[in-house]
């Protein structure tokens, strides 16, 4: 059972021309000042920081200008999901601007593993590369940058993933220049910049250095919008303005392969979160788990919109291949978890070898979203008698420093407090089971799922109006979610379940002779489950009113368009 709170917060001193209902909302989210309003709801490009108070940023811009002017051979090594793809293009696209010797390469999942390698840079001084920037990797690829150093190979690391850290000293790579926002000494004023982001300041600071106007960045924050809204990072202050330029850019499909990916999806409505998150993101992550990355980066860079339809459709293609994967990976981990009664533990450890290890990370999630408890989901190493896997948190157990209390049980791992990637000895999996579980600091109190309310809100006062006004907080994302509504004692007429899976759940609902549908998405089985022992079979009298079936919940109202026809729709977020 979940547990519902609503906010109340002092709105009096804000009053004005916004409603009070979207004043509470706004100061829900620490925006309760008329500057911090006025910041959100109006920053757009010319707000964004100077790249130059980024720390190193001179030095980096510099360097490439310096390699530039010597016509030097300029090589990027990205990152193998969206993020990394995002980054890499941002690299390629601003630099191939002004210099033509500039190429790239990312690591093979498999074959690399994460991150710039030793090997990597030994092929990168047979092909005669002069600088190496890194993108969305290199904070910790310390051997890597060593040896280009040891080559005569100069260096720039550019990423965003947490530095390792003793006390408060970091731990840097020997890089010529290393720009990542979370460094201790950073004086740039905001820090959660994805990769995509940082190298779109990198490319920023170089056009202002040399003169060049900022209209010819503007197609490359279209690129950062992905990366930041596909890395999940939180949509605030700079990154709000990132998703919502680049959305402004992404929707005039001016770049051939983007156009090409939205055809090859059958997507013919606006481009906005959903799309980038749900859509195109995955399309394009599909390449990186199961091909090559080089699909993605190459769709962008391509002008010939053969060749963009024809890297299209193989990406769908991938990730349909994907999503059949995950779907089978999931069955299987969730019945092994009900015939051990795993869910019963603190911590979710499970084991569903045979199963392809760049999709072990989606199915620890969907798992820890099921049961509100950490998971990590193992499948074979490439390594003989060894375990590969991902690992999703809630956001009381940091899952990075419990994971560093069981080093020695780990043969590699990495990752920051809400997600980890690891590998450890098959014969190590009951230990490691057993000492998470037994040092995991959870209660029953942690697995209980708490929802934040904004506002109570009548159902049969939604209109087209309102939720217009609401849209002018989008973009939704992390760290800037969509408001909470709720309401009370609302007449249940029908329980439906539709959908290709049969995994979607439709109610239809009256409340002051106003009749309304309700969706849910992801809590399908809950919501019936609980409707059925509550009301038992009465929810199946479709349409009648003869039984009084009231219900509470909480939502977000959305527009349906179907067939020309526009209504408002509940978006369910939890019913009691």
């Amino acid at each position: 059972m979940s547990i519902w709170r609503i906010y109340n917060r002092d709105i009096s001193s804000l009053k004005g021309k916004l409603s009070d209902e979207f004043l509470y909302i706004l100061v829900n989210r620490g925006i309760d000042t008329k500057e911090k309003i006025d910041y959100y709801l109006n920053a757009n490009f010319e707000n964004m920081h100077d790249p130059f108070l980024m720390k190193d940023m001179d030095i980096a811009v510099d360097l490439i200008l310096d390699h530039i002017s010597k016509d030097s051979h300029i090589h990027i090594c990205g990152d193998y999901d969206q993020d990394g793809i995002a980054s890499t293009v941002i690299l390629m696209k601003g630099l191939g601007e002004i210099h033509k010797k500039v190429t790239y390469s990312i690591p093979d999942r498999t074959v690399d593993g994460y991150g710039i390698n030793t090997s990597m840079v030994e092929e990168m001084k047979k092909e005669n590369v002069d600088l190496i920037i890194t993108c969305d990797n290199g904070i910790v690829q310390f051997d890597a940058v060593n040896r280009a150093r040891e080559l005569g190979i100069d260096i720039i690391v550019t990423d965003h993933h947490t530095i390792k850290r003793d006390g408060e000293k970091d731990f840097l790579p020997n890089a010529n220049a290393v720009i990542n926002p979370h460094r201790e000494d950073e004086t740039y004023p905001f820090e959660n910049l994805c990769g995509a982001g940082v190298s779109f300041k990198l490319i920023q600071a170089i056009y202002n250095s040399i003169g060049i106007e900022d209209e010819k960045l503007i197609p490359l924050i279209s690129y950062a919008a992905m990366g930041t809204v596909c890395d999940v990072v939180e949509l605030k202050d700079e990154n709000r303005i990132i998703v919502k330029e680049g959305l402004k850019e992404l929707n005039k499909l001016k770049n051939p392969g983007f156009k090409a990916l939205v055809q090859a999806n059958n997507w013919n409505k606006d481009i906005d979160i959903f799309t980038l998150g749900f859509v195109i993101g995955p399309s394009i992550n599909a390449s990186g788990r199961l091909s090559t990355a080089r699909l993605g980066v190459e769709l962008f860079l391509e002008d010939n919109i053969n060749n963009c339809e024809s890297y299209a459709y193989e990406l769908v293609r991938l990730n349909n291949e994907r999503k059949n994967l995950t779907n089978e990976g999931l069955t299987r981990a969730l019945k092994i978890i009900k015939e051990q009664s795993i869910h019963l533990n603190n911590v979710i450890m499970v084991n569903i070898e045979p199963c392809h290890e760049s999709i072990v990370g989606i199915i620890a999630g969907r798992i820890k979203e099921k049961f509100n408890k950490p998971t990590l989901v193992f499948t074979n190493g490439l390594e003989e008698n060894t375990l590969k896997g991902s690992g999703r948190s809630i956001k009381p157990y940091n899952m990075i420093s419990k994971l560093e209390d069981q080093k020695d049980l780990f043969l590699k791992f990495g990752g920051h407090k809400m997600a980890a990637g690891f590998s450890i000895e098959r014969s190590r999996f009951y230990d490691l089971n057993k000492a998470l579980n037994e040092d995991s600091g959870l209660s029953e109190k942690d697995f209980v799922e708490v929802h934040y309310i904004d506002i109570k809100k009548d159902i049969s006062s939604i209109d087209e109006n309102f939720i217009n006004e609401l849209s002018d907080l989008e973009p939704f994302g992390e760290g800037n979610s969509r408001p909470v509504l709720a309401d009370k004692n609302i007449n249940l007429l029908s329980v439906k379940i539709i959908g290709k899976n049969k995994n979607v759940i439709k109610l239809t609902l009256l409340k002051n002779n106003r009749v309304l549908e309700a969706i849910n998405f992801t809590k399908s089985d809950e919501i019936l489950s609980y409707l059925e022992n509550k009301f038992g079979n009465k929810i199946y009298n479709n349409y009648s009113n003869q039984y009084n079936l009231p219900i509470d919940i909480i939502y977000y109202p959305t527009i349906n368009e179907f067939n020309g026809n526009r209504r408002v729709q509940l978006n369910i977020k939890d019913i009691r």
